[in-house]
């Protein structure tokens, strides 16, 4: 067993979505993330995925591809990913798709509990959150902002049910279902995504004099 280490702390940047084999869920979340942020104007935030037991370099599953098709979205240059903690410790922010996955990333990484939910927990502290209370900035300090925010939620705003908190696995369940997937991912996203999007302090708008 390797002992600690005296190194500097990780930079930890943008989000990692986790789902079982990063072939449906995670790739959809990411895909659809991706183009939430750039409708909002967000650049230089890191949006990625990986799987708790994928095999690593495989393409997105047909039926998710189709559904991102429809969406506009091209995921023909994704490739899956193995979850590790070096994935988990980069990250500013990690999203699974359900309680199970959550637990699979606190293993790889026990420090991660603070910056680690559920996509749909998430989405149910975000609306809970005062967005006018998180510091201007940019998108990566907004969103470190919004993630202790959202942390600091935990435990107080509880689901109706547990498995409210999750995300169906649509793997083989037809199109419909994919397709109902895809929706609650970009449901459950677009509260973080817009939330990020940077604001500048009013004390830095340069605004023009008062005419004489």
């Amino acid at each position: 067993m390797s002992g600690p280490t005296n190194g500097p702390p990780p930079v930890r940047r943008g989000v990692l979505y986790v789902c079982t084999a990063n072939l449906c869920r995670s790739p959809l979340a990411e895909h659809v993330a991706r183009a939430q942020l750039a409708g909002h104007g967000v650049t230089g935030l890191p949006v990625s995925s990986a799987g708790v037991s994928a095999t690593a370099g495989t393409p997105v599953e047909a039926e998710a591809a189709a559904a991102l098709r429809a969406r506009g979205l091209d995921p023909s240059a994704f490739r899956s990913r193995v979850l590790g903690p070096e994935l988990v410790r980069g990250a500013a922010l990690v999203l699974t798709a359900s309680r199970r996955h959550r637990e699979a990333v606190l293993e790889a990484d026990p420090t991660a509990l603070r910056r680690t939910f559920t996509v749909r927990e998430l989405a149910r502290y975000v609306a809970a959150v005062d967005l006018d209370a998180l510091p201007p900035g940019t998108a990566p300090e907004r969103l470190d902002a919004l993630a202790a925010a959202a942390g600091a939620l935990r435990g107080t705003l509880r689901a109706a049910t547990p498995r409210d908190d999750d995300v169906s696995d649509p793997f083989h369940r037809g199109p419909a279902a994919m397709a109902a997937c895809a929706a609650q991912l970009e449901q459950a996203s677009a509260g973080w995504t817009a939330a990020v999007a940077p604001r500048e302090s009013p004390a830095s708008i340069w605004t023009l004099p008062p005419s004489a």
